[in-house]
């Protein structure tokens, strides 16, 4: 559309004015209030509003307003255009969610009543739930329960404020109390990346290929192995504890300081710390509180006792996962990829006496 000339703009604004125009439009009137705050300006101009409650017009304008609001914290930030590679927009969101969230952070059950589209969905969301099965085997019916443990958002609080590498989606799969599958889906891995950053500087040229990819999925299967990463180890000798970032009180600093550690890792979800163990960036999970649920567990546990790990309570008693069992792991989680036994025998008599498993 060609621009209007300033006469142009002058003559709508008189009809606009004109005391037998009744048609009020927001956007002409918010026009026209700009028009009278010239530079260098020297005569009083006034710009009379009539308003009604709650009419049609006055619900325009505040839809209007409201895509307006959202236009910078949202578009702009997230650089969603068309110019914008899928690798910026994650990364450009972090200065937008860090300055408005620092305050406040949403929890598991605030996240998820907002993403629900309904009530059942949301009673489903971080719930263990049945999987009925039925198959044939030699001509025999044979009925199989497996229970289904699910966070669609592991790191809440991470991910309210831009921490993106700490969030993992994860489904863990029981059979008869005993975690036997797990999948670890890391949706913004490699967002931070240093080639990720020299793609983005020069997308023009970019190709797409393996170093392109963002986020992985990680998973594994008791007996059969654990898939998509590389296991690595913490070298011999060295104690690199990873811990919780933002539930830190004075039980897990008791016990996080009695394993003599040369590192302490904090951040944020069990997902996350689980994937520092088999990467060798960590040697154990500490966690001396009652403050992660099942659904935090149940994958990660699969995936790090089919490379030889092990994942318990602060007790050494092994998690169970049957669908009318307790939701909380009221005895904290201890979990180690190599010599859980030296982590154990470090826990504190006072730890112990205060997580009743």
């Amino acid at each position: 559309m060609e621009p209007r000339r300033l006469e142009d703009r002058g003559k709508l604004l008189k009809t606009f004015k004109e005391p037998s125009s009744d048609d009020w439009k927001p956007h002409q009137d918010q026009r026209a209030r700009s028009q009278v705050q010239h530079t260098g300006q020297q005569k009083e101009e006034r710009v009379l509003r009539l308003r009604t409650v709650n009419s049609v017009q006055e619900n325009i304008l505040a839809a209007a307003k409201h895509e307006l609001s959202v236009d910078q914290p949202v578009t702009q930030a997230a650089m969603l255009d068309r110019r914008s590679s899928s690798h910026e927009h994650a990364p450009s969101c972090r200065p937008s969610w860090s300055r408005k969230r620092r305050k406040r952070s949403a929890d598991h059950e605030t996240v998820n009543q907002l993403v629900a589209r309904h009530e059942e969905e949301f009673d489903r969301f971080c719930l263990g739930f049945l999987l009925d099965i039925h198959i044939v085997f030699n001509s025999r019916l044979i009925r199989i329960q497996l229970v289904v443990w699910v966070d669609p958002l592991d790191g809440t609080k991470e991910y309210t404020e831009g921490l993106l590498d700490n969030v993992t989606v994860l489904i863990g799969i029981a059979y008869e109390g005993k975690a036997i599958a797990g999948i670890i889906n890391q949706p913004y891995y490699n967002y931070e990346n240093n080639e990720k950053q020299q793609l983005r500087e020069h997308r023009n040229e970019a190709k797409a290929g393996p170093d392109a990819v963002l986020g992985r999925t990680i998973w594994g299967v008791l007996g059969l192995g654990a898939f998509g990463f590389q296991l690595k180890e913490v070298p011999t000798g060295k104690h690199i504890i990873t811990t919780t970032r933002s539930h830190s009180n004075k039980l897990v600093t008791d016990c996080v300081t009695a394993m003599n550690p040369d590192v302490v890792l904090r951040v944020g979800g069990a997902g996350n710390k689980i994937i520092q163990l088999i990467e060798g960036k960590a040697s154990a999970y500490v966690f001396a509180s009652p403050g992660c649920k099942k659904w935090d567990t149940c994958a990660p546990e699969v995936i790090l006792h089919a490379v030889g790990g092990k994942l318990t309570d602060i007790h050494g008693n092994v998690l169970q996962y049957h669908k009318d069992v307790k939701h909380l792991n009221s005895a904290g989680v201890l979990a180690t990829l190599r010599n859980y036994d030296y982590y154990a025998s470090r826990v504190p008599d006072s730890v112990k006496n205060a997580l009743v498993p």
